[in-house]
């Protein structure tokens, strides 16, 4: 596992997540990061969509599907119940943050 665990979630419009994807994908650091991308209330089309996105990314990522909305922090929950985090180990930081949101190079 690497220092960094950043946790999102996808709901709708993977376009959004792309980009969040991308901003990472540009980080110097981005090699550093793990990804988990909750889905909430996922759909076929969403699946293909964001396995199709995961199979290109530099970093590891895990998808976490959930056929119900999960929302925002049911969905955080759901992927930190699905992790089994060892919290004596790496990562050092776990950020959750929206997908929305895009990552500068300083």
């Amino acid at each position: 596992m690497n220092q960094i665990q950043i946790i999102t979630v996808n709901y709708k419009d993977t376009t959004v997540t792309e980009r969040f994807i991308r901003s990472l994908q540009n980080l110097d650091t981005c090699s550093a990061v793990d990804l988990v991308i909750v889905d909430s209330v996922s759909t076929l089309q969403t699946k293909e969509q964001l396995e199709l996105l995961v199979k290109n990314t530099p970093f590891k990522t895990q998808l976490i599907f959930s056929e119900r909305n999960t929302y925002y922090w049911g969905g955080v929950a759901l992927a930190l119940q699905t992790l089994l985090l060892n919290y004596n180990g790496p990562p050092q930081w776990i950020i959750v943050c929206n997908n929305d949101i895009i990552f500068p190079q300083i």
